[in-house]
């Protein structure tokens, strides 16, 4: 297992005793995809509207999206290649992060000492919750951090959920609770954002690195009445920064007036948006004919 808010903790409509209850009720962690496609594909015949997630051929593909994201974290371990060894050949020095309690003694400018650095269990991660939350943990208290802020773990491949949010959200940056999925023996988690000028986000992180992440996929539904939004995109790594993800166009995006129109929001009234989400091991699997 390796790595990796505005809006209250709240903001998902599932209660903390709700999430005690899914938590209760284990999943096997080989979920079978067939039982699950009915909750998330709904028939595309039926009759009414459906908005469906297509990407123009001038875009990237899913494959290349991903392959772009990847490479942007190889190109960082891959330089440390190219360190020259002349100035410290057989320097020892302690781990930058002793402060925190890491004890390793690493020869310094090589490979090594990088990616000692990269996957140290004592580096700190901000916390999901930021900005809201501005604390930055060590990587081995990562998942006990999230516990202290009442976030619990379904254990489920399989995610329905409600997002709540009030009209004055559309007004500012926002991030929602994170829903945690545990699955696959790894911890998975579904983020929804809100970003001026007028952008709505939906994503998968996993506490993972870019090459554990590239074997997952997630098929995600927004919807609410007779509009939903469909999509499939890939799981990427805590270490792939949001700016990232939205260049890329790594993840599920709405406007305000798609949002405003699925949750048939007025003024002064909270509303609300409905996520189905699925995650699954990509290998051997035939794309959602609604994906890209």
């Amino acid at each position: 297992m390796e790595e990796s808010q505005l809006g209250s903790l709240d903001a998902f409509s599932l209660s903390t005793m709700e999430l005690f209850e899914h938590g209760s009720t284990l999943m096997e962690e080989s979920v079978s995809r067939t039982n699950t496609e009915a909750s998330i594909h709904l028939d595309p015949k039926q009759a009414y509207e459906s908005e469906q997630v297509f990407r123009p051929n001038s875009k990237p593909k899913r494959s290349e999206i991903v392959s772009l994201l990847h490479s942007t974290e190889d190109s960082k371990a891959s330089s440390t290649k190219s360190l020259s060894r002349s100035n410290s050949e057989g320097k020892i020095v302690d781990c930058r992060f002793k402060s925190a309690g890491c004890t390793e003694k690493l020869p310094k400018g090589t490979l090594y000492e990088k990616e000692h650095h990269q996957n140290c269990q004592f580096r700190p991660i901000p916390c999901l919750l930021q900005p809201s939350c501005s604390e930055s943990v060590p990587f081995h208290n990562f998942l006990l951090h999230h516990m202290n802020h009442f976030i619990y773990p379904i254990y489920s491949a399989t995610l329905n959920t409600s997002v709540i949010f009030k009209t004055e959200d559309f007004k500012d940056n926002q991030r929602w609770s994170p829903r945690w999925m545990n699955c696959y023996n790894r911890d998975f988690f579904v983020m929804v954002s809100h970003k001026l000028p007028g952008m709505w986000y939906v994503w998968v992180w996993m506490l993972g690195s870019p090459d554990e992440t590239a074997e997952y996929l997630y098929d995600v539904e927004i919807s609410k009445s007779s509009y939903r939004k469909l999509g499939t995109f890939p799981v990427l790594s805590v270490r792939t920064a949001f700016d990232e993800i939205e260049k890329y166009e790594a993840c599920m995006s709405m406007t305000d007036f798609q949002v405003k129109r699925i949750s048939q929001i007025r003024e002064s009234i909270i509303g609300s948006f409905e996520i189905d989400l699925m995650i699954y091991k990509s290998k051997g699997h035939t794309l959602s004919p609604y994906g890209h």
